[in-house]
């Protein structure tokens, strides 16, 4: 019986990948989304995770005694989920009416101001990352530091994508990239904000000109810069270290020399045993652990607020887990599992927590891809809303409180930096006089270029 539960979870997840393609084939919605990242980050740690377990009857750390009416439970709250989310995502209600009204810019300078301003982003985020040492305010700037190498990265993919044959844009392209990913990677333990930066860099090749192309082309580009990223990522899983504490160099040796790729692959697709645990909070609460009703939204209100101010600050759920489940050799408090959205509603009320949820999704996705189309052919906007696409892809892991405040906060300042920067662009000149002054790059990039001949559109 857990096959065909496990079965009934790959199901849902290939119906939701099919939705995506047919929208987005038909021109009723974008490949990339708001809505799509979220989508795929369910799909990963909700779906697929739990049904691993489920086929495999392996469940992580997490013990469970009745997996098949646990897991039935798990099925049926994660279709109503899906189903209330999308519901409410189409039907926008006040979120299409908020993002209306906030401000936009349709300033969209060329290749070269917009190359000054991706090294610029990325010397901002050096700065927010090492030099900020300031007490509680270098938790903000690290976060937001990780939001402006994804910008940074966003923007070398808006200009590269336009000449995406060209090596000397690829050569500058790969210097940027490889400058954050240091920046990001150094003393590192977490993914997200690796994963942001790979994401982003679609993110801008896709806003800037393939969105316009054939759909078949675009698939393939898009392949074309993931397998990369992917294949990185996989040997960065596999050397990872928990306390974090590698130095840049140490994580490149370690990739060198003892990294695994398909240890690395497998560690991704277990989606982080989101899915156990996932599975645990529905064996066990609310008949053996008495539930915190909403905690999701109430710890989201006091994220903010630092605990060495607040030491009753109440705990999340992913903190908590660990000692819940009895796991050993876990120090607390060192060690974060989250349960997703469906183990959080589960410990908050259940069914009830669940729709709310649901709905609150929604409406957040729908309001952040309006913003995006409001401004869509203009990188002052559609880049920063994207410069936390780590935090979105894992919000459906959890814990949706604190990702969700860390996508809003770096979204926020990164979005007002850039507005600022373009309307003193707009208000100096300088992208005019910038383009002026970089018409002999143009053409050299133009004797550069490779044409766009058949079998480069097969690429």
């Amino acid at each position: 019986m857990t096959a065909i539960l496990a079965l009934c979870l790959w199901f849902v997840a290939i119906v939701v990948l099919w939705k995506i393609v047919a929208q987005y084939r038909r021109g009723e919605h974008d490949l990339l989304s708001m809505r799509n990242i979220f989508l795929l980050g369910f799909m990963l740690f909700q779906l697929s995770s739990a049904a691993v377990s489920l086929l495999t009857g392996e469940y992580a750390a997490f013990y469970l005694m009745t997996p098949v009416p646990t897991g039935l439970r798990y099925l049926a709250m994660a279709v109503l989920f899906l189903l209330i989310m999308l519901w409410a995502y189409r039907r926008g209600w006040l979120a299409l009416r908020l993002a209306d009204r906030l401000p936009r810019t349709d300033v969209a300078p060329g290749s070269l101001a917009l190359l000054v301003l991706a090294f610029m982003m990325t010397g901002l985020a050096f700065v927010l990352k090492f030099s900020v040492k300031i007490p509680l305010i270098s938790i903000i700037a690290s976060d937001v530091g990780l939001g402006a190498a994804a910008v940074a990265c966003g923007l070398v993919g808006w200009v590269w994508s336009r000449r995406f044959f060209n090596p000397l844009l690829a050569t500058l392209a790969a210097v940027i990239i490889l400058l954050n990913v240091g920046n990001v990677l150094s003393g590192t333990f977490g993914r997200r904000g690796l994963v942001g930066l790979f994401l982003t860099l679609g993110w801008g090749m896709y806003y800037s000109s393939w969105r316009y192309l054939p759909w078949k082309l675009v698939l393939r580009r898009l392949a074309l810069v993931s397998v990369p990223g992917v294949i990185f990522l996989a040997l960065f899983s596999s050397v990872r270290t928990s306390s974090g504490d590698r130095s840049l160099g140490a994580y490149f040796q370690a990739i060198t020399q003892v990294s695994n790729l398909e240890h690395g692959v497998l560690d991704l697709l277990r989606g982080q045993d989101t899915g156990p645990a996932g599975l645990w909070t529905i064996e066990n609460y609310p008949d053996r652990i008495p539930p915190r009703h909403l905690m999701t939204i109430r710890y989201f209100l006091v994220y903010p607020v630092p605990r060495a101010w607040w030491p009753q600050k109440p705990l999340p759920l992913s903190i908590q887990l660990p000692e819940l489940a009895n796991i050993p050799g876990v120090p607390w408090g060192q060690l974060t599992i989250g349960a997703g959205f469906i183990g959080n509603a589960q410990a908050e009320g259940g069914w009830y927590a669940l729709i709310l949820y649901a709905l609150l999704t929604g409406l957040f996705l729908r309001f952040l891809d309006r913003l995006i189309l409001n401004s869509v052919y203009s990188p002052f906007v559609v880049l920063p809303v994207a410069s936390a696409l780590g935090q979105m892809l894992a919000l459906a892991r959890g814990e949706p409180s604190s990702f969700a405040f860390i996508f809003i906060e770096t979204a926020t300042i990164m979005w007002a930096c850039m507005l600022l920067a373009a309307k003193f662009l707009a208000w100096t000149g300088l992208s005019a006089t910038a383009e002026l002054a970089g018409l002999h790059m143009h053409q050299l990039l133009d004797q550069t270029d490779q044409p766009e001949s058949s079998s480069v559109a097969g690429a």
